[in-house]
């Protein structure tokens, strides 16, 4: 059914878990900015994790999946000392989460880069803000609390790092040196699904320099993990950009051509202004321009998620999960990226969850299954033999419910 700015469907109940979860995970994108709307999100979002625990519905301790864009707008200067302008955002950030407990215990806390963390450029040695380091040292911006349940994923410091700017010289040394940093790798702390972390933006750029060989290597290096997994009864990837949307960053649908980048839903006050013919188009075609390689219809994107795209379909992969566009969408990769005459639909779920702090207009399309904006993160209950998916609003709304069986395992 249709409502308004979101898509809203309801299974029945008997979907629904009647047995605790092996463990659950909560997908919070683009969160990186103190917000109203990181404000209603973080508190439902502590709600929530506490009701699973008063209830226990989930068996392990949850972990929360940060998917990108982290730090608003330019990630963590190169400056050093605690007291940076950026340094002190992601302490109003982190604070939000550093609350986040589920009985006795400390919720983990995993995160993958976005293109905004990276002040978007990831390959660039020589920029005074934006370089990925700092998140791997937090304990130079005086946040130990909020480092000891944090972790970025990809990238792995060795011991013999000191501190931040050691780290830099080491792997801007040249891209070779960054994408071996960066090589895809399972995230620790989700034991109910295997994750394996992806740095997309940094392979979206090597695709756009005409780095073929280290895109190669890089998606070797993917396949390799994957495979690695593969007696896992769940697999996921974890990314910042999604393989298909319906919002911001796909401008070229027909209907956002007539009334501007705000169709169909207007989440601000100036899209209203497309409206009016042809401003519409205009507002359009200037955001189209401007925002090439963020987009899907750029050719270094759509280079990235096809390639993914090929490899979860030839590794069997059921899940991807990604943030980017600030809004929620559950989206049938078979059917949107497959398409019916190569026989693929009912192929992977892909879900983007990128409302965390943020809204944008969003739509449907080929395959999906549901789609919401406003606010909010998308729970996950894994189970033996089916995965379950809840989008919850920023009110604690659970707007949309949806199970997926596990590949080969029969219905839900």
């Amino acid at each position: 059914a249709a409502a308004g700015c979101a898509s809203y469907a309801r299974i029945p109940t008997a979907a629904a878990a009647r047995t605790p979860a092996a463990q659950t995970l909560y997908l919070v994108g683009d969160a990186g900015l103190e917000s109203p709307v990181f404000e209603r999100v973080a508190g439902t979002l502590r709600a929530e994790i506490a009701r699973d625990a008063h209830a226990r519905r989930t068996l392990a301790t949850p972990a929360v999946l940060l998917l990108g864009d982290n730090l608003y707008p330019a990630g963590l200067s190169r400056a050093e000392g605690a007291a940076t302008p950026e340094a002190l955002a992601l302490a109003q950030v982190a604070e939000r989460f550093c609350a986040l407990s589920w009985r006795e215990e400390a919720v983990s806390i995993r995160a993958v880069p976005g293109n905004h963390d990276y002040d978007q450029d990831a390959i660039a040695a020589a920029r005074s803000e934006g370089d990925i380091t700092r998140w791997y040292v937090l304990d130079e911006l005086g946040l130990p609390h909020f480092a000891r349940r944090f972790r970025q994923f990809p990238g792995d410091v060795p011991p013999e790092i000191r501190g931040s700017a050691d780290l830099y010289d080491r792997i801007y040394a040249t891209p070779d040196a960054l994408a071996r940093f960066m090589d895809p790798v399972r995230i620790d702390g989700v034991s109910a699904i295997a994750v394996v972390a992806i740095d997309s933006e940094l392979l979206i750029e090597f695709f756009d320099t005409g780095r073929t060989a280290l895109a190669d290597a890089y998606l070797a290096a993917l396949r390799s993990e994957l495979r690695a997994a593969a007696a896992e009864n769940w697999r996921a990837i974890a990314a910042h950009h999604p393989l298909e949307t319906y919002a911001k960053h796909r401008p070229g649908q027909f209907l956002r051509f007539v009334f501007g980048p705000g169709w169909p839903q207007f989440t601000e006050r100036w899209h209203a202004i497309g409206l009016l013919p042809p401003l519409g188009t205009i507002a359009n075609i200037y955001w189209w321009t401007l925002h090439s390689r963020q987009d899907v219809h750029s050719e270094a994107y759509d280079r990235y998620r096809s390639e993914i795209y090929r490899i979860m379909a030839e590794e069997r992969v059921p899940l991807f999960f990604a943030g980017h566009d600030h809004s929620t969408q559950l989206i049938d990769l078979g059917e949107a990226l497959g398409g019916e005459e190569s026989g693929t639909a009912g192929g992977p779920l892909l879900v983007v969850s990128g409302e965390g702090a943020k809204r944008d207009p969003t739509a449907r399309g080929r395959g999906t299954i549901a789609y919401h904006t406003g606010g909010g993160f998308v729970r996950v209950a894994a189970f033996e033999d089916r995965a379950l998916f809840e989008i919850i609003d920023a009110g604690g709304e659970t707007v949309f419910r949806y199970a997926l069986p596990r590949p080969g395992g029969g219905a839900p």
